[in-house]
């Protein structure tokens, strides 16, 4: 059981967030969507944050992992409509969503990445992102696009896979669209000069000072640091710029083998991930 629901609600109005990244998601673990708890407990949080600022915007997740448990998680019949599709009485196939070569099977031990080039990972994430979207939540995070992509190298199946979500929120979000944004070590998602993101996200590549214990700084060039490398494009929304706005996180990925040891050839830092390394400062 969670027990700090009233301090990150606190939090929320006292520092006047209004974008709530990461609110709701699944990392593996599908079946829990079939809990009515699971739902209800996220509609009660975001109407308790709207009753003081309904302005909030609240994200859901679609990542890059996807494990045999799907297989208990049943698909409404609205998503099969939506593609045009026979309605049948089934569940999510794991197996289906993998890609034909074996690429980036059981790449997170037993679970796997799922292809966006095969029809039954599209329908899945469609099924979170219009779930997520009545839900309340009015921006979704794509995860690492670029290993869910990893056989759509011109973007095709994302865009239209895109296209639907976005048609979805047109009629289905509280304002009527839905902000996308995804991990992009290259830079964009851009298709005939047209971003499918509304702005890029990435970790926050931090780099450790090896001269000052447990000190860390923000440095353009290192490693694959997005800082300089956001591609410019004509944004969803139809305004052109130079390099589309990105936002960086405090990644979470665990710890390496070395903490507390300097390595800048790392995406640890000090040996931490980024939201470890941050927690332990004084």
């Amino acid at each position: 059981e969670y027990l700090y629901r009233d301090d990150d609600v606190r939090l929320i109005q006292n520092i006047g967030a209004k974008f709530i990244g990461r609110a709701i998601y699944r990392w593996n673990g599908e079946s829990r969507l079939n809990d009515a708890n699971f739902w209800k407990d996220a509609k009660t949080l975001i109407d308790r944050v709207h009753a003081f600022d309904p302005d909030v915007i609240f994200q859901g997740c679609l990542f890059e992992t996807i494990s045999r448990d799907v297989n208990r998680v049943k698909i409404p019949s609205r998503v099969f409509a939506d593609f045009g599709l026979a309605v049948e009485d089934r569940t999510f196939s794991y197996d289906a969503m993998l890609n034909q070569d074996g690429k980036l099977v059981n790449h997170w031990g037993r679970a796997s990445v799922p292809d966006v080039t095969r029809l039954e990972s599209q329908l899945w994430f469609y099924y979170l992102a219009g779930s997520y979207i009545d839900l309340g939540c009015e921006a979704l995070h794509l995860g690492q696009v670029g290993l869910i992509g990893m056989a759509d190298r011109d973007l095709k199946e994302w865009a239209r896979l895109v296209a639907r979500i976005r048609a979805y929120a047109k009629t289905h979000a509280c304002r009527k669209l839905v902000l996308l944004d995804a991990h992009v070590p290259t830079g964009g998602m851009i298709v005939d000069g047209v971003s499918l993101l509304d702005f890029n996200s990435f970790p926050m590549r931090i780099k450790a000072i090896p001269e000052k214990p447990h000190e860390a700084e923000l440095q353009v060039g290192h490693l694959d640091g997005i800082y300089k490398r956001s591609k410019g494009c004509i944004s969803p929304s139809g305004w052109s710029c130079q390099s589309l706005p990105y936002l960086v996180e405090f990644d979470n990925f665990g710890r390496s083998r070395t903490p507390n040891v300097a390595d800048t050839t790392s995406i640890f830092v000090w040996g931490w991930d980024e939201i470890s390394w941050f927690s332990l400062q004084p």
